[in-house]
């Protein structure tokens, strides 16, 4: 039986070697995928990498023995096609817990995920142990999946594992050491104990980060609702607006016309700030204005938020002379058929014109 499993461990391992450039490349474009739908829905992280599994690796994790109840040991793997699914590896770093769930959202979006072989590390501790802490998902292609360039890696297996700052810091430090001594750490139980209490704590000052944030940004949003209402009774101008979508937005941002933008917002009754925060919540896209990453003018929040409050109204003052971009039209759609009403109007979509 052991040669048999000799055999099989040096067949896998040589034949993983003539495929490696392909799991490499699989990891890499498993990372694009879903780095560019964080960066869609402005989800920010700390920082990603991915790697495909060293032979040298591959190697160890082959020869891994495990304990049994006699306190002898066995191969953990014999059957390796099936059993080792990590020989491409996708690391996802969030700052927060919280985020966590933003990410494994979008996994399960964009893959199958094989739940038997998928979890929260935490969870298959136990309740009375304390450990290595990571949310690790086995994923495939979709089979309805059309991603060009994706075709040969069909069928293929992937690991993503989405940790926070912290806990992939315990694991940078103590991974290898823990996998290299775990018959030793068995029988260590004073060792055993430390590290435990360790990641314990490590565990409980995440979860202390997560709410601390989560008052500070409750904090924030109190004290800019305050800011706000001190200047919303104040009539419509530039130095008022601009203040205006400075607190209420957080961003320090510039007119490329202010007289245009003056024009459109009489035009839509918006006589002082008060209207203008009112058109503003009615359109439910806040958060977003608020999240944006890429560069935004004044002209370009308001317009927006005229669109969205009511596009007919809006395309019908401006005529069919207006042009709007690619980058406007990705925002919109999320809130409106802007497709729909760029035909219906004739209106023109260009590539990006610097903030206009």
């Amino acid at each position: 039986m052991q040669d048999e499993v000799k055999v099989r461990r040096e067949r896998f391992i040589e034949n993983y070697k003539k495929d490696r450039d392909k799991y490499k490349k699989y990891a890499n474009n498993v990372l694009r995928m879903v780095k560019e739908t964080l960066e869609s829905r402005q989800i920010e992280i700390a920082y990603s990498s991915a790697r495909e599994k060293t032979p040298e690796s591959l190697e160890k994790k082959c020869r891994k023995q495990t304990l049994d109840k006699e306190g002898g040991s066995s191969d953990k793997y014999t059957d390796f096609r099936s059993e080792i699914m990590d020989l491409a590896g996708v690391r996802i770093v969030t700052y927060l817990l919280d985020d966590i769930s933003q990410v494994s959202l979008i996994i399960r979006e964009l893959f199958d995920v094989i739940d038997e072989h998928s979890g929260d590390k935490l969870d298959l501790l136990g309740a009375d142990r304390i450990g290595y802490l990571s949310v690790h998902y086995i994923v495939r292609l979709k089979d309805d999946s059309a991603v060009a360039g994706m075709e040969e890696f069909k069928g293929l297996k992937c690991e993503i594992q989405v940790r926070t700052v912290l806990e992939d810091a315990w694991a940078q430090i103590f991974h290898d050491r823990q996998y290299k001594n775990e018959f030793q750490m068995t029988n260590s139980k004073k060792l055993l104990r430390k590290t435990n209490l360790l990641s314990g704590n490590l565990e409980l000052l995440d979860y202390q980060i997560n709410s601390l944030v989560k008052e500070y940004d409750l904090l924030n949003k109190v004290e800019r609702s305050r800011s706000i209402r001190i200047i919303l009774d104040k009539p419509i101008t530039k130095e008022n607006v601009l203040s205006y979508l400075n607190v209420k937005l957080g961003k320090k941002v510039i007119f490329y016309n202010y007289e245009r933008m003056e024009e459109l917002l009489k035009k839509f009754g918006v006589k002082n700030i008060r209207n203008l925060d009112m058109v503003l919540r009615d359109t439910h896209c806040e958060d977003k204005l608020e999240s944006y990453q890429k560069l935004l003018t004044a002209d370009k929040i308001i317009s927006y938020i005229l669109i969205i409050n009511d596009s007919d109204k809006f395309f019908e003052i401006t005529g069919d002379s207006i042009i709007t971009s690619s980058e406007s039209c990705d925002f919109l759609k999320e809130f409106i058929d802007i497709t729909k009403q760029c035909e219906k109007y004739n209106v023109k979509v260009e590539k990006e014109v610097m903030g206009k």
